[in-house]
């Protein structure tokens, strides 16, 4: 069986992305914001881009986006729903691949959910917000990838240091594993050390990368828009520590 996946992967490679009729990409984002009943608040964004014909553009292609924002709380290492946010369902672009990232309206239109949530969190009584501290991009020394097979079974297995270890299946993915570890952003509360990990299919371009440290520098503005992957995927991870 394992010369069965090996196989399967590689083939799939070796597929041009123009003989691939659709342009699916899952997006995870987390976004800590503060510290609420000693737990951390997040913003969590689960959004599916696709792309396909307009005929009302100009260029006959867009971008869609899809999927809902949430306001939820770190328990443990899981996450749970305190409100919901937004359903988003919008055109993200009238564009090509080519020149999404230029022409994406991602951040305006993540900026609506994502302030929202942190106008809600005023109602949470003791919540304190969160500090950005530092991000890193496009680490290609600390993420190992190992491979767990069975007869029944293929993933990979994540590890980053000890911060995070994280399984993923076939079929938590578009057609790539996000093997690529592109951001560790540092938050901090009053009473924790926040990590943000996120693993992409792709290593973000280095030039955008001076544009999202300075996004970074305030809260408010700590989220932004990347470059589609074809048929990718990404997805973040976060960290807890106790001061």
């Amino acid at each position: 069986m394992k010369y069965l996946f090996s196989f399967f992967l590689s083939v799939s490679l070796l597929i041009p992305e123009t003989l691939i009729a659709c342009c699916a990409e899952n997006i995870h984002q987390l976004f800590p914001i503060g510290e609420w009943e000693n737990e951390i608040v997040l913003v969590e964004a689960k959004l599916k881009r696709n792309c396909g014909r307009l005929k009302e553009a100009e260029s006959g292609m867009g971008f869609n986006l899809k999927g809902e924002v949430n306001l939820v709380r770190s328990m443990g290492n899981s996450i749970f729903v305190i409100a919901k946010i937004d359903s988003i369902d919008v055109l993200e672009c009238e564009c090509r691949p080519t020149d999404q990232y230029d022409k994406s309206a991602y951040e305006s239109i993540l900026k609506t959910s994502y302030l929202k949530a942190i106008k809600l969190t005023k109602s949470l009584d003791g919540f304190e917000l969160a500090k950005t501290k530092s991000i890193s991009f496009n680490d290609t020394i600390n993420l190992s990838v190992r491979e767990e097979i069975t007869d029944s079974s293929y993933r990979k297995v994540f590890s980053y240091k000890d911060v995070l270890e994280a399984r993923l299946q076939l079929t938590d993915i578009v057609s790539c594993f996000p093997d690529k570890l592109t951001e560790i952003r540092e938050y901090e509360t009053p009473s924790y050390l926040v990590s943000v990990i996120r693993l992409r299919c792709r290593y973000l371009d280095e030039q955008i990368l001076e544009r999202q440290t300075k996004r970074f520098k305030k809260l408010k503005t700590a989220f932004w828009k990347e470059r589609a992957q074809w048929h990718g995927t990404s997805k973040d991870y976060f960290s807890i520590k106790r001061k």
